[in-house]
Formats: C-alpha cells, structure tokens, sequence
C-alpha cells in the first residue's frame, strides 16, 4: 500500500509541475487581485515569467470573429473511466484521472494523435469569452507529441444540475493541498458537451504564471450546464480565479461545425 501511495504522489506531483503549477504550501507569491501580485503585474514578479507582461500570444481571448475551417480534425474520445483525484491548491480544483492504475488515464484522438489527459481543472468564471461570460470553464490539458500543450476549454453556462460535477464536488476536500477522491469511475464524455466538434481554435499561452505561449485552444462552442450553486462550489475560496482577456494581436480563431 505504501508503494501504490508514493507513485500516486509522484505521478500527481509530476503531472502537475510539468505545467508549472504550484503543488505546495504556502500560497505562490502571485493572485487574481487587483494589487502587486495580480495578473498585471504577473511578468514583473519573476524573470521566468515575462511572458506574461511580454508576450505577444497570451491567452485567455474573446473569441471574436471566426475564421471557418472544415478541414480541422474531429475529436473522438477514449471510453476509458476512472475515480477521479481532487486536489484543492491556493488558486482552483485540479483533477487528476488514474491515479491508482495508468491505464484508466483519459485520452482523446486528435490530428492522428492519442493525447494523455495530464489533468483538469477550473476557472470560476470562465476566462475565455465570446461576447458574454459563462459561469464556469474547465481546461482538460493534454500534452502533444511535439510537446507542446492541447488544452480543450468547455464552458458552463447555469442550467440544471449536474451529476457529474456533484461527484467531483462530494470528493472536493476542506484542506488546502489535501486530495480526495470520487465514489465512482467517471469517463470524459460525461464532461463535454454532445456536439464536441464543435469548437473555435487559436495558438496562444497558459493563463497562469509563467505564461509559456506554448499551448494549442480549443473552445468548445456549445456550453455543458450546471447550476450556479454547483459552479460557487468550484471555486477555491470565494475570489474569481480567472485572468483578464489578452489581446488577439492579429491572431485567426479558426473553428469546425459538426
């Protein structure tokens, strides 16, 4: 049992740290406040991060005008399930999918490639826009063979209940940097919206430090719902964890209808 508990926290650990996440306490030395160590002022707190005052494909983005292209690949899910893992950090809820068996981690088909799921997480609100603000955005994270990032963007608009993010809620622990885990596998699907192909995609940047430009968007363009007392349950504490919208700087949004 003890061998099973160091590789899940290991694999977690190294899940979580490729993307330049924070794992451990105390709090980073940045936030989403308006003061010195908010999102203004994120490229000034470390050379590491300059991208985020300095770089020119930042991300999130309003969406904007389209550009279509029905030669984008389709999306096909891995009907792979899992318990999931939840984590509760400083900023927001990660999500890690076979902790205790590799096998049952998550994976998506996607220009000829099976991506591993690396994790999920969520944005209250949502960061990206097209024109309004959805309630919620979960980023599935996902790493290509070129090394680069694939994040897949879901939005969640308020609706009716949610079963699947109850179970994530139910398994959300009190403790910051403590885990818990669901009572029953769940699969991707259960998360994504039914017209996946559906979606906007642009090249741009994570929307925390160190702001690496080095991730491939796609935003699903149909919303999945859940209520706003589910979604308030998301949150870590009671601030936004979300950045304020970059500029295009002459970036195409290309996006595939079904």
């Amino acid at each position: 049992m003890k061998i099973v508990a160091l590789v899940a926290f290991l694999l977690t650990a190294a899940t979580a740290s490729c993307l330049g996440d924070e794992v451990s306490c105390p709090a980073p030395a940045w936030d989403y406040g308006s003061g010195s160590s908010g999102p203004a002022h994120w490229g000034d707190l470390d050379y590491d991060w300059k991208a985020c005052s300095a770089g020119t494909m930042q991300s999130p983005i309003v969406t904007g005008t389209l550009t279509g292209d029905q030669r984008m690949s389709a999306i096909v899910l891995g009907d792979r399930t899992s318990k999931l893992t939840v984590r509760k950090t400083s900023h927001e809820l990660k999500v890690y999918t076979g902790v205790a068996d590799s096998n049952k981690v998550w994976v998506i088909a996607y220009e000829e490639q099976v991506l591993r799921l690396l994790q999920f997480h969520f944005h209250v609100p949502a960061e990206h826009r097209d024109g309004g603000t959805p309630i919620g955005e979960i980023h599935f994270v996902f790493r290509m063979t070129s090394g680069r990032l694939l994040v897949l963007a879901v939005w969640i608009d308020e609706g009716q209940e949610n079963g699947a993010l109850q179970k994530i809620i139910d398994a959300k622990p009190t403790a910051s940097c403590a885990t818990g885990t669901t009572a029953s596998e769940l699969s991707i699907a259960q998360l994504l919206p039914s017209n996946r192909n559906h979606y906007a995609r642009y090249e741009g940047s994570l929307t925390t430090p160190p702001c690496d430009e080095n991730v491939t968007w796609i935003i699903e363009l149909e919303p999945i719902h859940a209520t706003k007392a589910q979604v308030e349950k998301l949150r870590v504490g009671t601030s936004a964890n979300a950045r304020p919208t970059q500029p295009l700087n002459g970036r195409t949004v290309r996006w595939r209808q079904q």
